[in-house]
C-alpha cells in the first residue's frame, strides 16, 4: 500500500494509506510508553540481601531479582520488537505515501525525519544530519542535502500553502550548489504570490513550445517534477 503504483493514489488505497499511518502512530507511542516503563525498572532494581541476612531474606531478595530480570528482559524484547518492524518502513516510502494522500503536514514529518538521518555511509565529517537550521553548518563542516530531497520539501511546503518554507527550502538548494529547476521556480512564484513571474514563466514556455522537441523541458521539467520522486 505505502508503494503506491506510479506515485499515484486511488481512493481506496488513499483509505488504506490513512489507517496504515494510523496504526504507525499507536506502534511508536506504544514504543514510547514501553522505553519510558523500562527507564523507570532500571531505577527499581531490587537491592540484594544486607550483610548478616537471614537465610529467608535472602531468598526473598533472590527472588525479587529474578523477577525483575524477567520483567525488564520482557519489556526491553517487546520494545525490540516493535521498533525495528517500525523501522521496516522507509522514511522516504512514508513521505511519498503521505504527500500522495494530500497528509502534507505528515509527509513533512517523515522528510525532514529522513534529512536529519545521518547517512550510515559517509565518514564522520559528512552529516546529513545537522537539522534545516543554517545555523548547525557553522558547527558541521560538511552538510549536504540531496537536490531531489530538497525539491520534494518545496513541493510539501507548496502543498501547505506556506511561502515562508517554500522560500527557505529555495535558499538551501541554492546553498548547496543547485539552481531550482522550472517547475520548482514556477511552484515557488505562484505560492508567494509572484504572479506577474510566474506569468512570465508561462508566456515563455508557450513561445518556446513549439520549438521544442516533445522529449524536451518545458515547465514541468520532462514530467512535472514527480519523476523525482
Amino acid at each position: 500500500v505505502i508503494r503506491t503504483h506510479g506515485g499515484k493514489v486511488v481512493r481506496d488505497i488513499e483509505l488504506f494509506t490513512q489507517e496504515i499511518f494510523n496504526l504507525l502512530d499507536v506502534l511508536t507511542a506504544w514504543v514510547l510508553e514501553r522505553e519510558r516503563m523500562f527507564l523507570q525498572l532500571l531505577n527499581e532494581e531490587p537491592l540484594g540481601a544486607p550483610q548478616g541476612a537471614s537465610d529467608a531474606e535472602k531468598r526473598r531478595k533472590d527472588a525479587e531479582k529474578r523477577q525483575w530480570d524477567i520483567q525488564i528482559t520482557d519489556v526491553a524484547n517487546r520494545r525490540r520488537l516493535v521498533r525495528d518492524f517500525i523501522d521496516t518502513f522507509s522514511l522516504r516510502e512514508l513521505a511519498r505515501a503521505a504527500f500522495n494522500s494530500g497528509a502534507y503536514a505528515r509527509a513533512l514529518l517523515y522528510q525532514e525525519l529522513r534529512m536529519r538521518e545521518r547517512d550510515p555511509n559517509s565518514p564522520p565529517s559528512d552529516l546529513q544530519g545537522a537539522g534545516l537550521n543554517p545555523a548547525a553548518h557553522r558547527r558541521f563542516a560538511r552538510v549536504a542535502y540531496p537536490q531531489d530531497e530538497i525539491s520534494f520539501l518545496l513541493r510539501i511546503y507548496g502543498g501547505l500553502e506556506d511561502p515562508d518554507g517554500l522560500k527557505g527550502m529555495a535558499a538551501l538548494r541554492q546553498n548547496n550548489g543547485g539552481r531550482l529547476p522550472r517547475h520548482d521556480e514556477l511552484l515557488l512564484r505562484e505560492k508567494t504570490g509572484d504572479w506577474d513571474e510566474a506569468m512570465a514563466m508561462y508566456e515563455s514556455s508557450l513561445t518556446g513550445s513549439g520549438r521544442r522537441s516533445q522529449g524536451g523541458e518545458g515547465l514541468g521539467g520532462g514530467g512535472g517534477g514527480k519523476g523525482e520522486w
